[in-house]
């Protein structure tokens, strides 16, 4: 179980009542209620609405909760009503008033250095000023963060707050951390979360109405302060838990990679598996490769290229079983790079357009050696001057920020960008074994070695001179069996 889950459990299992123990001479709930109204009462100059609407209908009720607690709505227990911020106009220069951002309350911790300065005049009597110990509700985020909760525990007067925060202010004779407890717990997230409107693609947005309605399992005030207690003990423990399992995950991530390049490398090097002489050797894969290169060639399919030429022993990285064979990539591999479309041209010719190849750039090919084929992108058929990645073929990032770490099996015939090469094996036999070469520390680190340019990358001539190591194909086989046998396993581990 992760830390979240554990803070969730917590926090969900202290608004039911399980997490302290219920003590009769501490009275109810009704208590509270009861000075709130009289309060209410007293103060009918110095607020708009004098009612408090304590009627909640049974079907709202989420759960269960102790016969001295109460239920009610975040309104009944508000002496400031929510209202939405100010956002003026952000300048780069100082000034005597800072706003402060979103971030600065996201993390459900108040952050004094996310704020932005703004060039306006505003009097200390303003109602846009924070003040110590206001509640502050994002009222538009991701759907997974809008209504998340913070303590304001500045200075009176030292920010401003912005249009996407809520700010608000609990009845002294409310545990104010209890409250913030309460809207950080599960069924509180899920209940802005299913009232927040907008769609995926915009920030989702909750009305003052939503947090006024929000539903409080009220306990007496004793209470309130033994359930705040045990909770920030609990969160000490849990924070702990989390810089462990934090570390032991980096652990256990570092182990995988390096398990993952150890057995890839060993694997390149003819060290993974045994040798068997009735495999023979090389030769027979190699002589394969040259005539569906050749026919290739000779049906137009592939552009012939001057000769690289054989490989010197300087360009070997290390020995090789003596059954093997080297080779550059571009003896086994046609190889070539993708077509690039600007934004405006991808919109307004190739979106949405109902038949055609799916057009993968950069960004839809994952870390994880996936490709995200629903972009919306395709390329009709009838195109011919964009290049096609044959289905199970190679695409590999060769340039930016991804280059030589985004690589992918592709599952349909697709047009792609400039910055994926394509490897596209004469011998399909071999595609595999190639696949994992490509993501051996032999390839990786040739690789790192020859990036060039201000973006960063590695020119197609690179790659294409760079050695392969060939063994004989049935050994090759094995070899690609025991890799597969083997990287799931340091994957989990890394989990």
């Amino acid at each position: 179980m992760k830390g979240k889950d554990l803070r969730n459990a917590l926090l969900q299992e202290a608004v039911q009542g399980k997490l302290v123990s219920q003590i009769n001479s501490e009275g109810t709930a009704d208590d509270i209620l009861c000075e709130l109204e009289a309060i209410n009462k007293s103060e009918t100059k110095k607020r708009t609405k004098s009612k408090i609407i304590f009627e909640i209908n049974e079907d709202e009720i989420p759960f269960g909760i102790p016969s001295n607690w109460r239920w009610v709505r975040l309104f009944n227990i508000l002496e400031i009503k929510p209202s939405n911020g100010y956002s003026p106009k952000e300048v780069k220069y100082t000034t005597d008033i800072k706003k402060i951002t979103l971030t600065a309350t996201t993390s459900g911790y108040f952050k004094p250095e996310a704020f932005k300065y703004v060039d306006i005049t505003r009097e200390e009597s303003s109602s846009y000023w924070l003040k110590h110990n206001d509640l502050l509700i994002q009222r538009s985020n991701s759907r997974e963060l809008v209504g998340t909760s913070c303590i304001y525990d500045g200075e009176d007067n030292e920010f401003i707050y912005p249009d996407l925060i809520m700010r608000m202010r609990l009845f002294e004779n409310i545990d104010l951390k209890y409250i913030d407890y309460v809207l950080k717990a599960p069924f509180e997230r899920k209940y802005f979360s299913e009232n927040a409107s907008g769609t995926s693609g915009s920030m989702p947005k909750i009305t003052q109405d939503i947090v006024n309605n929000t539903l409080i399992p009220l306990p007496p005030l004793k209470e309130q302060k033994r359930i705040v207690k045990a909770v920030e003990k609990c969160l000490v423990l849990i924070d702990d838990f989390d810089k462990k399992q934090e570390a032991l995950d980096e652990l256990n991530d570092s182990i995988c990679q390096k398990s993952i390049k150890a057995i890839l490398q060993e694997a390149m090097q003819g060290k993974l598996v045994t040798q068997q002489d009735k495999e023979g050797n090389a030769e027979s894969v190699i002589s394969v490769i040259y005539a569906k290169k050749t026919e290739a060639i000779n049906k137009g399919v592939v552009k012939k290229e001057k000769p690289l030429g054989k490989l010197t022993d300087e360009e070997l990285p290390f020995d090789i079983p003596d059954t093997w064979r080297w080779i550059r990539l571009s003896d086994v591999c046609n190889m070539y790079t993708g077509d690039s479309i600007n934004e405006t041209e991808k919109k307004l010719k190739y979106t949405n357009i109902p038949e055609g190849r799916f057009y993968i750039g950069t960004k839809d090919v994952g870390f994880d050696k996936q490709i995200n084929y629903d972009n919306g992108v395709k390329i009709p058929y009838d195109k011919i001057n964009f290049s096609v990645a044959p289905k199970d073929s190679v695409l590999l990032c060769i340039e930016g920020g991804s280059a030589g770490r985004k690589i992918a099996f592709t599952e349909h015939d697709v047009c792609f960008g400039n910055k994926l090469c394509c490897f596209d094996s004469y011998e399909p036999e071999l595609r595999q074994f190639i696949y994992y070469y490509l993501q051996s520390s032999m390839f990786t680190n040739a690789f790192k070695n020859n990036i060039t340019g201000i973006i960063g990358g590695v020119s197609i001539g690179k790659l294409k001179a760079m050695p392969l190591p060939i063994p004989p194909m049935e050994e090759q086989k094995r070899i690609v069996a025991a890799i597969e046998k083997m990287l799931p396993l340091c994957e989990k581990l890394g989990r």
